[in-house]
């Protein structure tokens, strides 16, 4: 069970670990996570603490649509878990999204894999990305 307190501490350590990237107002952040998830809750609540644009995924498991939806965005930031961020890989499209903008993707739920962030911060024909936490 989290406690509020639980909840404050996971605020306070999501936003120590972006504070050197983020300018308040001014980011922008996909979210493709469950909403029911408590990790989708307190990134959300991080974000919007910094007055960030949150750009809701409904159903991240469209992947072709989700890629879709992410050209539509100059997008800052990135949440997701270790299966969206490998099966998004592997998504026709992904790679050819502009990342120019990207600061920093945060992963959650359980540890994003080596192989995958491996993979995600260099994929071939994608440049602009900064870091995985």
């Amino acid at each position: 069970m989290l406690t509020h307190r639980n909840i404050i501490a996971n605020l306070l350590q999501m936003g120590m670990w972006i504070s050197d990237s983020f300018k308040e107002g001014v980011e922008v952040v996909i979210a493709p996570l469950p909403m029911y998830h408590i990790f989708c809750l307190t990134s959300t609540l991080s974000f919007l603490k910094l007055g960030s644009l949150i750009v809701m995924i409904t159903n991240p498991r469209d992947l072709p649509g989700l890629v879709k939806e992410m050209r539509l965005w100059k997008f800052t930031t990135m949440t997701g878990v270790n299966t969206l961020f490998n099966a998004l890989l592997n998504t026709p499209g992904f790679a050819e999204l502009d990342f120019s903008a990207l600061k920093v993707v945060v992963g959650g739920g359980a540890a994003v894999q080596k192989p995958v962030v491996e993979r995600w911060q260099r994929p071939p024909g994608i440049s602009g990305r900064k870091r995985m936490v």
